[in-house]
């Protein structure tokens, strides 16, 4: 079960192993036109749920998608009605449970689907998460996935503590704020009705939402890439970056026009991601630092996913080409450079396409920051600020990366230590040594 287009294109290679091995690939999601038609583009079947995940904070989205006249009363009365579990649990009743699952992974980042799930099919069914960012857990020694300190920093141990201290800070004032009907509380005493928290005990050491300590999680990434992966729980298996090379893309004839010719040139390719109308304002400022970059980066071609173009004068820029759709897969095979906003399925097609990198994390809710902070780290690009960076600070980072090989070294020796350890047949091994799947 996942929830963003972009957590269901992170899983649909995993989903390709499993349907060689014969599993028919069920893939419930919330539901949109574009999220239906890209699961069923994959020959998976798609379940489309129209309520939302409970005990993940998204009673807000409830009442705004109900015009509420006010929101943060009308969220502490969902809170205290206890109103997305029970439209979950009757949803999921209709529509999941006259299914028989043999297995159901859930989305990490909806762990509390858990819940309900397991009401319904624990005498019958493993149970799994798929983590499709980097490790998520958080301690006095391993900064939060949505912090950007490096290990490198000073005072690197006492600013995890202080993140630590404030992360459970903020746990607390939530409890006050919703008057002991937070997210937290409200997951526990359902757990504990049910009596599984001592079997299944609640992880609240997680820098997002909470996560259940004795079920297998498999995370979509590289060990190799992340930082203290030492310090994940027995139960938390890292499976590769599992790009998904075959994904459907659609060419693009004004683009191939405008690369033509162009071979022998740097090329740039600029995307922030599928959420990046969240940010237009900041990403249009963005883009106007790039077309003066572009108007006298002569040995320079930029792509840029943006419908910026459309709305600025752009077309007496020869070596810039804007456009809403962009194949990524396409482009990033021929890139030298990619600057991304940091969201972990971009770092990995960058990576599996030997392409360096300059991020400039968008959401400081999330895990770009911590992504920025793992690129740094093992250089393989820079990272920058795209509230503060100007243009010149941007030039800079390109012409350091496009001018220092060390940066696209470092990302192919990182693809020659995990291309052999993480082979399609390695996952079904550790669904065998997880217990997900028998021998």
């Amino acid at each position: 079960m996942h929830s963003a287009v972009s957590h269901i294109i992170s899983i649909t290679r995993i989903a390709n192993i499993l349907q060689s091995e014969g599993y028919d690939i069920y893939i419930a999601s919330h539901y949109t036109e574009d999220i239906k038609k890209y699961i069923k583009n994959q020959n998976f079947i798609y379940l489309g749920m129209k309520s939302l995940p409970f005990g993940v904070n998204w009673e807000a989205v409830h009442a705004l998608k109900k015009d509420s006249k006010n929101v943060k009363s009308d969220v502490l009365k969902y809170k205290f009605e206890d109103k997305l579990y029970i439209e979950r649990k009757r949803e999921i009743a209709d529509v999941v449970i006259h299914l028989q699952f043999n297995i159901i992974f859930i989305d990490s980042m909806l762990a509390t689907e858990f819940i309900i799930l397991y009401e319904f099919y624990v005498h019958k069914t493993k149970f799994a998460f798929l983590q499709t960012m980097f490790l998520t857990n958080i301690s006095r020694t391993r900064a939060g996935l949505n912090s950007g300190i490096l290990p490198t920093d000073n005072f690197y141990r006492l600013k995890c503590l202080m993140g630590l201290i404030l992360h459970h800070a903020k746990r607390y004032s939530k409890y006050m704020v919703y008057l002991g009907r937070d997210d937290v509380t409200n997951v526990k005493k359902k757990w504990r009705i049910l009596d599984k928290e001592k079997a299944y005990p609640i992880d609240k050491n997680r820098c997002f939402n909470i996560g259940f300590k004795n079920v297998p999680e498999f995370i979509l990434a590289s060990e190799e890439a992340d930082l203290f992966a030492r310090l994940k729980s027995k139960n938390q298996y890292y499976v590769g970056f599992k790009v998904n090379t075959n994904r459907e893309e659609y060419s693009s004839t004004a683009l191939n026009k405008f690369l033509k010719g162009n071979e022998n040139k740097f090329l740039i390719y600029c995307s922030f991601g599928t959420r990046k109308y969240e940010f237009r304002s900041v990403i249009d400022s963005f883009n106007k630092k790039l077309c003066e970059l572009a108007e006298d980066m002569n040995d320079c071609i930029f792509v840029v996913s943006s419908s910026f173009g459309k709305n600025a004068n752009t077309n007496q820029l020869k070596n810039i080409f804007f456009a809403d759709y962009i194949p990524q897969m396409e482009i990033l095979s021929k890139a030298d450079l990619f600057i991304t906003h940091g969201g972990l399925n971009s770092i990995k097609e960058s990576i599996h396409f030997n392409v360096p990198m300059i991020v400039y994390p968008l959401d400081e809710r999330y895990d770009q920051k911590g992504n920025s902070a793992r690129i740094t780290y093992y250089k393989l690009g820079l990272r920058g600020n795209i509230f503060r960076d100007s243009s010149e600070d941007i030039r800079n980072k390109m012409n350091d990366i496009l001018s220092n090989h060390i940066y696209k070294t470092n990302i192919k020796r990182l693809n020659k230590n995990i291309e052999h350890k993480y082979k399609d047949e390695g996952f079904i091994e550790i669904l065998k040594k997880s217990r997900i799947i028998e021998d």
